[in-house]
């Protein structure tokens, strides 16, 4: 619970991991308890089968749900829930080729990073250069958060990089897409607020802005990670594409 708090102090409900907002529940009993049978039949197949490839189950149902919820069809609702096995699926094969073996919270941060911008490589350039055994739900998260303010992806990407390598706690990289709103607010550019974030070293104010960028290093007597060792979220939910969303 301590990365969904992170996460609404990061103002970004839509990040919350469905995984935390319903994991007391499989995901496949919770549709047969809600959905119609006829929509049920349509979708339960698409879940058994993500979870079968190590992909987040309740992602792909909370999409289904709200899709139910709002009025769509049987064939939208299914439509929609390939849609996020696809884009759940993409997001796993990124930090695969990055070196990693991807958690279902991990596989939904990239997803969702991925949905607001970050493409592919970028999400496999993170894995890559993470520290070995450091989770990457809540930097993955947060990168999509920046790009999604218009931050350039290989900024977002290096100033999530350099706090990972100065072993900053999740609560301090999540602080970032705050300070980058407060920069934004302050009538600088999304470029300008990328190298500021990217370039700057963490702990010093960025000059242009007088905004203050997150110390690198973690406070004294808090471990890497927000002490919490390899665990950490997101849920997805769907960008601004027109999609429906789903729970992170």
């Amino acid at each position: 619970m301590k990365v969904l708090k992170l996460l609404i102090l990061m103002g970004a409900a839509t990040l919350i991991p469905t995984s935390l907002l319903a994991q007391q529940t499989d995901p496949v009993t919770r549709l047969q308890s809600v959905l119609p049978a006829d929509v049920a039949a349509r979708v339960i197949p698409l879940v058994q089968d993500a979870m079968s490839h190590d992909l987040p189950g309740d992602a792909v149902a909370n999409v289904a749900l709200q899709g139910v919820a709002m009025g769509r069809s049987g064939d939208q609702v299914r439509a929609a829930a390939e849609a996020m096995v696809s884009e759940l699926r993409a997001a796993h094969d990124a930090l695969s080729e990055g070196g990693r073996a991807p958690t279902t919270d991990e596989t939904q941060a990239g997803a969702l990073a991925m949905q607001q911008g970050v493409d592919g490589a970028t999400v496999s350039a993170l894995a890559k250069s993470a520290p070995s055994g450091r989770s990457l739900a809540v930097p993955l998260a947060v990168m999509g958060a920046l790009v999604d303010r218009g931050l350039p992806a290989a900024d977002a990407l290096q100033a999530v990089q350099e706090r990972l390598q100065n072993r900053s706690s999740d609560q301090q990289i999540a602080e970032l897409p705050a300070g980058a709103g407060q920069m934004l607010a302050q009538g600088m550019k999304p470029a300008e607020v990328g190298t500021a974030l990217a370039g700057t070293r963490a702990g010093f104010t960025v000059p242009a802005s007088g905004v203050s960028v997150p110390a690198g290093g973690a406070p004294s007597g808090v471990t890497a990670n927000g002490g919490v060792a390899g665990k950490r979220p997101t849920g997805v939910g769907r960008g601004s594409h027109g999609k429906a969303g789903g729970g992170i």
